[in-house]
C-alpha cells in the first residue's frame, strides 16, 4: 500500500486557521496538496479524491485526478467541482428579508486513495480515506478572488471577537430604484441551538449631508438552528430590503448584522 508522507491544504494558517471557518471561494484554485515518494516505486502512481458535497457524494465522473511531480508533490484542485455545483441560478426571489443562497453555498468533505499501474499492467486502488479524523467540513461559497488574494474567505467570516465586511466587491455598492437589490454576506456555523430571533438587521438611513433621515428599521430573524433543511448558518446569504420603506431624502444607507 502507498503511504503518503504529508497532507496539508496550502492556504492553511497554522497560526489563524484554527480561529476561522474553512470558508473556500470557488473561483480561486484550492488545492490539497501532498507529498509522497511512492512514485518512485510504483509505475503510474496517482491520487484520485471524491467530495460529498452538502451530504451527497458526488458521482465518480466528478472525482479529482492527479499524478507527482518530479519533487513527489501532487497537487488536486477542488475548484473546478465547486464551480460546476454553483453554477445553477440564485435561489433567492426577493420575498424574503435573507435568502439562504443554496445554490451558491455550502459544505464538502475530502476523501483520497492512492492508485498506480504494477507490472502485470493491473491497476492497484486502495479504498478511500478522509482527509483526516475526525472529518473536517470545508465551507465554500462562489466568489471571484484574485490569484494574490487567494481563496481563503476568512475575512469575510465574523466570530465572536472580530467584525466582518458583506461579501461584496464595491466600497460603494449602488441600489437602482426599482430594480431587484440584494447583498451577499457569510453567515458561519453557529454553536447554539434552538429556534427564535437570532440575529438583527439594523438599516440607518442618511441623506447627502450625512444626518440621519427617518428612523432606522430594525428586524430580528431566526436562524432556525434546530432544523437543519431550513437553517441559515453555514451558508452564504443575501440580505434586501423592501424600497418602499426608504424615507423621503435619504440618499445612502448602512445596514448592520448582529449574529449570537
Amino acid at each position: 500500500m502507498a503511504t503518503i508522507l504529508t497532507s496539508t491544504p496550502v492556504w492553511a494558517d497554522p497560526i489563524n486557521a484554527g480561529n476561522y471557518g474553512y470558508w473556500l471561494a470557488t473561483e480561486s484554485p484550492n488545492l490539497f496538496s501532498f507529498t509522497t515518494d511512492e512514485h518512485l516505486i510504483y509505475q503510474g502512481f496517482y491520487i484520485e479524491a471524491r467530495l460529498t458535497v452538502n451530504g451527497t457524494q458526488l458521482p465518480d465522473q466528478m472525482n479529482i485526478i492527479a499524478s507527482p511531480n518530479v519533487a513527489g508533490v501532487v497537487d488536486l484542485d477542488v475548484s473546478g467541482v465547486l464551480r460546476t455545483v454553483t453554477s445553477l441560478g440564485k435561489d433567492g426571489d426577493y420575498t424574503s428579508l435573507i435568502m439562504k443562497e443554496e445554490t451558491k453555498s455550502g459544505t464538502f468533505t475530502f476523501e483520497y486513495r492512492t492508485r498506480w499501474f504494477g507490472k502485470s499492467d493491473l491497476e492497484a486502488v486502495n479504498p478511500f480515506i478522509p482527509e483526516a479524523s475526525p472529518a473536517v467540513n470545508w465551507y465554500y461559497g462562489e466568489c471571484v478572488r484574485s490569484e494574490e488574494q487567494g481563496s481563503n474567505l476568512h475575512d469575510f467570516v465574523a466570530d465572536a471577537y472580530n467584525d466582518a465586511p458583506f461579501l461584496n466587491s464595491f466600497d460603494q455598492p449602488v441600489m437602482f430604484s426599482g430594480l431587484p437589490w440584494d447583498i451577499s454576506f457569510i453567515l458561519p456555523e453557529l454553536s447554539t441551538s434552538g429556534t427564535g430571533n437570532d440575529g438583527t438587521v439594523t438599516f440607518t438611513f442618511y441623506n447627502s449631508s450625512n444626518v440621519p433621515v427617518g428612523v432606522p428599521l430594525v428586524y430580528s430573524f431566526d436562524v432556525d438552528l434546530a432544523s437543519p433543511s431550513i437553517s441559515l448558518d453555514g451558508h452564504i446569504c443575501s440580505l434586501t430590503l423592501n424600497q418602499t420603506l426608504i424615507p423621503s431624502g435619504a440618499t445612502y444607507f448602512t445596514a448592520e448584522i448582529s449574529i449570537p
